[in-house]
């Protein structure tokens, strides 16, 4: 019998609450006894990456139902993977988070978290253009695709909501 195989994504600039939503969406699926692994590769490093994930990926559906993937992504590269993984891999249902860019405050959050490397220069030139439905449907066989769409997050004036 076919297992149930989750994705979700988030695709947005670095310092834009990616990590903090997937982080916080993990430990709150784990405290509902829901299997789920959060792979976090939160470094721009694609091409060396790009096989690992996927082998990463394929081989967490073997014990885990939803597999959350932690990752800075190009439009283009986030289209790569979906094509690429969809065609090795039955996935029922993807969840991409997408926060709409906002380059200034991405730079202040980045600069808060104190990185030995500032991700300022991603921030102002990674291509992270929005991602439709139509789009995703169109390169994948994924029967269920979510798109939830998030402002950057501003630690001044917003809370983490799931949903």
């Amino acid at each position: 019998m076919h297992k149930w195989n989750k994705l979700i994504l988030a695709y947005g600039l670095p310092g834009s609450g990616k990590s903090t939503t997937l982080h916080i969406l993990n430990s709150t699926l784990q405290h509902t006894n829901t299997k789920t692994l959060l792979i976090d590769h939160d470094e721009p490093r694609y091409e060396k990456l790009f096989k690992i994930m996927m082998n990463e990926v394929i081989d967490s559906f073997n014990d885990y139902g939803i597999v959350i993937l932690d990752y800075v992504w190009s439009h283009t590269e986030i289209i790569d993977f979906l094509r690429t993984i969809s065609k090795l891999i039955t996935i029922d249902a993807l969840t991409l988070y997408y926060f709409k860019p906002d380059i200034e405050l991405s730079i202040s959050n980045d600069l808060a978290r104190n990185r030995e490397k500032s991700a300022e220069k991603t921030i102002r030139t990674l291509d992270v253009s929005e991602i439709s439905k139509n789009e995703l449907q169109s390169i994948t066989n994924i029967k269920k695709i979510i798109l939830n769409y998030r402002p950057t997050y501003n630690p001044n004036n917003d809370k983490i909501i799931l949903s």
